[in-house]
């Protein structure tokens, strides 16, 4: 590299959101630029966030083509010759992103809407696309009219913050002492699953997790139905119950349970009851008999449990009023 290069390169301020850039010769070992520092002779380190996600990455100096500065200016910058590739890195990072987008929507959404979320351009969403569809992703759609994710699919390996891995524990542990025997021994099931797939520094995390559930109330006689009516709410199906209120006045019913709460000391249904022609909660201990009818009923859950929450929502406003 001749003196001048060396003088020309040297005098290089920051260019724009990249990072500082430094000069060496040809055989020099250390390269100190941006936050990192990089072994390789005849390189510029470029650090750019949006580029390279908090990652550096190496560049040849003849990707770069030095700007002299004007008369009576000592500014320097530099302009590539080729366009910045990309790492490799921050693509797998970004096809996650793309995925959580994804399912963000539950119908076809444009390149250009997706681009401009993820911060990229339209020609990248196309190749990630491509790319998600290569590992099994059923994505449909075509460009100009939208892209959908068909559900079911999941992008290994599972990457998870030390926070998310806590709240998942924390979250497991809850069911497992707080629900039915099958829902709690599922949500274990379900974090050994999750740790098979994680890494060996996160799989400790998971393991070693510091966070603890107390025991809950046992289960009353009732809420032994609880497999039973999460299965009705799952299947939309009718429930026959005998259930007796806080007086011990029994009375049979016929609901339509959209929904299951779960509270320290007491699970409750939501549900349309026939009998009153109106949504009531049901105390799962108080319930003495149920049956799963073969029936469904007439309206979607999705339907019944936004009235639900219309109706809760305007008896709220009534009491804050």
């Amino acid at each position: 590299m001749s003196n001048s290069r060396k003088r020309t390169l040297a005098a290089l301020p920051k260019y724009g959101k990249v990072g500082s850039l430094q000069s060496f010769a040809a055989g020099d070992t250390k390269v100190r630029s941006g936050p990192k520092a990089a072994t390789c002779p005849c390189t510029i380190v470029v650090y750019d966030e949006s580029l390279c996600r908090r990652r550096p990455i190496l560049l040849p100096l003849e990707n770069f083509l030095p700007i002299l500065p004007h008369s009576g200016s000592s500014r320097v910058t530099l302009a590539h010759r080729h366009p910045v590739p990309e790492p490799d890195l921050s693509r797998a990072a970004r096809l996650l992103d793309l995925l959580q987008v994804f399912r963000r929507y539950k119908h076809p959404v444009s390149g250009a809407a997706l681009a401009d979320e993820l911060g990229v351009s339209l020609r990248t969403i196309y190749r990630d696309i491509e790319a998600l569809k290569a590992q099994g992703a059923a994505i449909d759609g075509e460009a100009g009219v939208g892209f959908v994710l068909k559900p079911g699919f999941m992008l290994p390996p599972l990457m998870f913050s030390e926070d998310e891995i806590e709240a998942l524990v924390l979250g497991s542990r809850w069911v497992a002492e707080r629900t039915d025997q099958p829902l709690g021994a599922a949500a274990r099931n379900a974090l050994t699953k999750i740790a098979a797939v994680l890494p060996p520094d996160l799989k400790a995390g998971l393991d070693e997790s510091t966070l603890i559930v107390g025991p809950g109330a046992p289960l009353a006689a009732g809420e032994s139905e609880l497999p039973a009516i999460r299965d009705a709410i799952r299947r939309q199906r009718k429930l026959t119950i005998s259930y007796a209120d806080v007086n011990g006045n029994c009375t049979d019913r016929v609901i339509w349970p959209v929904a299951l709460a779960f509270f320290d000391q007491a699970r409750v249904i939501v549900a349309w009851c026939e009998l009153r022609n109106d949504f009531r909660h049901f105390r799962a201990d108080r319930i003495l008999g149920l049956k799963v009818e073969a029936n469904g009923y007439p309206q979607r859950r999705a339907v019944l449990m936004k009235q639900w929450q219309e109706k809760e929502g305007a008896h709220l406003r009534k009491r804050r009023e």
